[in-house]
């Protein structure tokens, strides 16, 4: 049985909360939505943080909206909200194509958007749609938001 190192436990209930809880624990903190990503990696002891930051209550940050001609998504939205979303089928329809084919259903209902792209797989097909379409991600920090070219 493969068990991770021990580490602390914090739920954010607020993004500026998650981002001061990354500020305190500096390093030897990762955030946690879906878990997907992260837990294997702390099973096999290639990851050991001290603290996982759950943010799996920020709302906020789950969404799909259409502002202009722009599609924003959430780094929380799932891969099956993506999957089924008509927005998303009808602007980007590579994105429906991409998500039929990741993992299996458990990951698509656990695993976000945010995760995906945070983990920098070259493999994984959503860093691949994001470069195609000349996505854009939103990162947030203490020192305010950046807007960088996927």
């Amino acid at each position: 049985m493969q068990v991770p190192a021990s580490f602390d436990y914090q739920r954010a209930e607020s993004v500026d909360e998650a981002l001061e809880l990354l500020r305190r624990y500096g390093e030897e903190a990762r955030v946690v939505a879906g878990g997907h990503s992260l837990l294997p990696m702390m099973k096999l002891r290639l990851a050991a943080p001290e603290v996982l930051v759950d943010i799996n209550d920020l709302h906020e940050l789950d969404h799909i909206v259409l502002v202009g001609d722009e599609l924003r998504v959430g780094a929380l939205t799932r891969h099956r909200t993506l999957l089924e979303s008509e927005l998303v089928g009808r602007y980007f329809p590579i994105v429906h194509d991409a998500e039929k084919v990741i993992a299996d259903p458990p990951v698509r209902n656990r695993g976000t958007i945010g995760g995906s792209l945070c983990q920098a797989d070259p493999s994984e097909d959503l860093s691949a749609v994001c470069g195609a379409l000349h996505a854009h991600a939103v990162i947030r920090g203490t020192d305010g938001e950046r807007i960088v070219s996927m």
